[in-house]
């Protein structure tokens, strides 16, 4: 069994820490010593990107900048309703995140019960979106 270099260990936090993803590691000398003797790091990577915050089981709304509990499709469905028609295969995960593949329903499905995720076709997001844009513009003027 060989050894794990402590110096080692420091540079794959800084490389992810480059990603713009974070460990949720509370004492880093005590993760140090865990590597180093069973030679695996468990840490919970978290996505920082500023659109979809996460804090205290809180989900920032890219929508409309609102922070709620997750998951925020339950959110999406009741302030930012769909169009009903063919969601192009575009939609919400359970944490926020749009994608625009494999998605299959009507825009506004989902959202409630155990369905966590949120159908939202394109058109309906970019109005949302320009809707969020101009009210934090208007806010800005208003100062």
């Amino acid at each position: 069994m060989r050894a794990i270099d402590s110096g080692r260990i420091d540079a794959v936090i800084r490389e992810l820490m480059s990603r713009r993803t974070r460990l949720k590691i509370v004492d880093s000398m005590t993760a140090k010593m865990t590597v180093m003797r069973l030679h695996v790091v468990e840490a919970v990577v978290v996505d920082t990107c500023s659109s979809k915050k996460e804090e205290r089981g809180r989900t920032v709304c890219e929508l409309c900048n609102g922070a709620f509990p997750n998951p925020v499709t339950y959110h999406m469905k009741a302030a930012h309703p769909g169009c009903g028609r063919g969601c192009g295969a575009s939609g919400y995960k359970n944490t926020g995140d749009y994608s625009t593949s494999g998605w299959v329903g009507d825009c506004g499905e989902g959202g409630s019960g155990l369905s966590t995720w949120y159908l939202m076709c394109k058109e309906c997001r970019a109005k949302y979106l320009a809707k969020r844009d101009g009210d934090e513009r208007s806010s800005r003027n208003d100062d």
